[in-house]
C-alpha cells in the first residue's frame, strides 16, 4: 500500500481514533460488532439471553443459531479462555443450535426457523430493514469491535482520487452514506448502533476488544497457538 499520512488529511470532524496506526496507517471507512440478533415476537426482552452460558437454556432448544468462523472464536477464545470459549460452543451446539455463516444465520433468522442468532451488527440493520422483526443486544460476555480501512494500492493510477474517497468514507458524512447504503457503522462516529454498542459495553465494564488494532491479537493472528486453536474450534464443531 502507499504510505499517506492520512491524519494531516482528515476533515476536522472526524476523529482522530478513526485512522488505524497498525498494520498500516489507514482511515477506518466501516466497522462492525457482534451481537444477538433475536425476535420479539417470541423472545420477550425480559427473557432475552444476555450471555453466551443463556443460550444454551433448555427452553431455547432448537432456537438459536451460532456463527462458525474459524478465526473468530479463537479470538473469543483468548478473550474469554480456552477452556470457557469452548464449553460455550459445546453446551450451545448440544442444545440443538444450528451453525453457519452470518448470511445462513440471518436467512433462517428472517423465514422464522431459528428465534435468535449471534451476528453481526450490519446484518442485523439488513433483517430490520427487510422487515424481518429483530432486536439485537450486545453479550455481557465480551463486544467484539472489528474495523474495515480504506487503503491506496502501490501503482494506483489516480491515488489522489483514491485518498479523497477514503477521506470522505472516514468522515461523519461518509458515516452517514455508508449506514444508508449498506448497513454498516463506524464505532468513532455518534449516530449509529456500533458506536452505542461500544459506549454502552464501556459503561457495563463489558470487555470491548478492536481485534484490527489491539497488539495482542495482531500477534496472535501470526502464532502457531492461532492456527492450532482454528482446528480445534473447526473439531469443535465438526463433532457435535
Amino acid at each position: 500500500f502507499e504510505e499517506v499520512d492520512c491524519k494531516s488529511l482528515m476533515t476536522k470532524d472526524t476523529p482522530s481514533e478513526g485512522v488505524l496506526s497498525a498494520p498500516f496507517n489507514a482511515p477506518v471507512t466501516t466497522t462492525t460488532n457482534m451481537i444477538l440478533m433475536y425476535n420479539p415476537e417470541k423472545v420477550s426482552d425480559d427473557a432475552v439471553p444476555k450471555t453466551l452460558s443463556e443460550l444454551a437454556e433448555p427452553k431455547w432448544k432448537g432456537k438459536v443459531g451460532i456463527f462458525n468462523y474459524l478465526s473468530k472464536w479463537s479470538k473469543w477464545w483468548l478473550v474469554l479462555g480456552k477452556d470457557k470459549g469452548k464449553a460455550a460452543i459445546q453446551a450451545i451446539m448440544k442444545n440443538g443450535a444450528l451453525q453457519g455463516s452470518f448470511s445462513d444465520l440471518s436467512n433462517r433468522f428472517m423465514i422464522g426457523e431459528i428465534w435468535m442468532a449471534i451476528t453481526q451488527s450490519n446484518f442485523f440493520l439488513a433483517a430490520q430493514s427487510k422487515g424481518a422483526p429483530a432486536k439485537g443486544l450486545a453479550l455481557r460476555d465480551l463486544v467484539e469491535a472489528s474495523e474495515g480501512c480504506a487503503v491506496v494500492r502501490k501503482g494506483a493510477k489516480h491515488p489522489n482520487a483514491a485518498k479523497l474517497v477514503a477521506i470522505y468514507l472516514a468522515s461523519p458524512a461518509g458515516s452517514r452514506f455508508t449506514l444508508e447504503t449498506a448497513k454498516y457503522g463506524n464505532i468513532h462516529i455518534p449516530g449509529n448502533l456500533d458506536y452505542d454498542i461500544v459506549i454502552e459495553a464501556k459503561k457495563q465494564k463489558i470487555p470491548v476488544f478492536f481485534t484490527s488494532r489491539d497488539q495482542k491479537f495482531i500477534e496472535f493472528e501470526e502464532s502457531k497457538m492461532y492456527q492450532e486453536w482454528m482446528k480445534e474450534v473447526k473439531l469443535t464443531f465438526e463433532t457435535l
